[in-house]
């Protein structure tokens, strides 16, 4: 009987507590907010190897009509970006 109650309170002893962590919000979104503005100025300068390490290589890009979907292929040829050496992995 001993034995038992030794059992239940070691394993009582050892469940692991969950730990909350704080997140700064305002320095995510500070960061959510320069890589989209590192992201759109690869776009718009036609810097392809920034522009595509943004993307997954297995990414689906969304158009505004429900029939534009593209890979990451085809969305760097739609952008003109297909003029550019391909990057190396």
């Amino acid at each position: 009987m001993l034995f038992l109650i030794l059992v239940v309170a070691v394993f009582a002893g050892c469940k692991q507590k969950e730990q909350v962590k704080t997140v700064d919000l305002a320095a995510v979104e500070d960061t959510v907010s320069i890589e989209a503005d590192k992201f759109h100025s690869a776009y718009a300068s036609n810097d392809l190897n920034t522009y595509s390490a943004y993307l997954l290589d297995d990414v689906l890009v969304c158009g505004t009509d429900p029939r534009e979907l593209w890979s990451k292929k085809n969305n760097l040829q739609n952008t003109g970006m297909i003029n550019f050496p391909t990057p190396s992995s």
